[in-house]
Formats: structure tokens, sequence, C-alpha cells
């Protein structure tokens, strides 16, 4: 967040960091922002909440060897068409979605990730990307 001068920030377990105050997660003050909007907007928290679009997560695994997730990743990588971000593994983007697969730092594992505006297809997208990791994991050796 430093490097790139974020104004926001946000964790999948829900926390919010706001990096003008610290770079850590912060409950409190996120409870003083949401009262300060509500008294800007005169609007209740459920009616600000409307206005947020939804999106659907889907998160699995694989079990994999420790020595097979880079050759996994990579043809993983190969396999994918357009936008494709490779900072924190292999993120996929597609028109109604999104998919990332990334090894785990500590786990023999390999954990896959998607969203959707649509429950059907962020399932579909994890699905598909799972059967492709298992299908790599058992013709490099890698399946555990």
């Amino acid at each position: 967040m430093k490097k790139e001068g974020a104004v926001f920030g946000g964790e999948e377990n829900g926390g919010l960091i706001w990096p003008e105050h610290q770079h850590v997660r912060d409950g409190l003050l996120s409870i003083a922002r949401m009262l300060e909007l509500m008294a800007q907007t005169g609007k209740p928290m459920s009616s600000l909440l409307a206005d947020v679009p939804r999106y659907t997560n889907v998160k699995q695994k694989v079990h994999v060897t420790d020595g097979a997730k880079p050759r996994i990743l990579e043809r993983f990588a190969a396999t994918q068409k357009g936008k494709v971000d490779r900072t924190d593994g292999v993120k996929a983007w597609h028109d109604d979605g999104w998919v990332l697969v990334r090894a785990s730092g500590t786990e023999p594992l390999i954990r896959i990730f998607a969203e959707s505006k649509r429950e059907d297809r962020a399932q579909q997208l994890c699905d598909e990307s799972k059967a492709s990791i298992e299908k790599l994991a058992k013709e490099l050796g890698g399946a555990h």
C-alpha cells in the first residue's frame, strides 16, 4: 500500500485499512467512518449497503507436492487467454469474473479463488481451474 500510494485497503476477512491513519486493519476507525458517512448522507447503513455491488467468491484447493507448485503454475498460466497477472500466482481475468491460482507458502497446496457477479459463474471458473490444476499435477508428477 505504501509503495502504490493506496488510499484504502481491504482484506478478504473484512478488515479495512485506512493508510492515512495506519497500514493495518482498524475496526474502530472503520466504525467511525461508517457513522460519519451515515451522518453526512442522512441514510441508514442498509440504504448505503444497497448501493454496493454484490459479488460471489468461491474457494477451493488442490493438494500437490511442494516441488511441483512452480511448474504447475507456469503450465496453468500458459493455458489462460486474455489478461493474466503474475503478481501473486496466476490471476486470469474474464469478461464476467476472474480466477486466481496461487501456491500456498506454508502447505503443500495450490489455492484457487474465483469471483463473479453470478454465483454459478464463480463456481464454474473455480471448478474448471481446479480440474486443470489436478490434471497438471498428475501430468507433472505433483499429485499428492
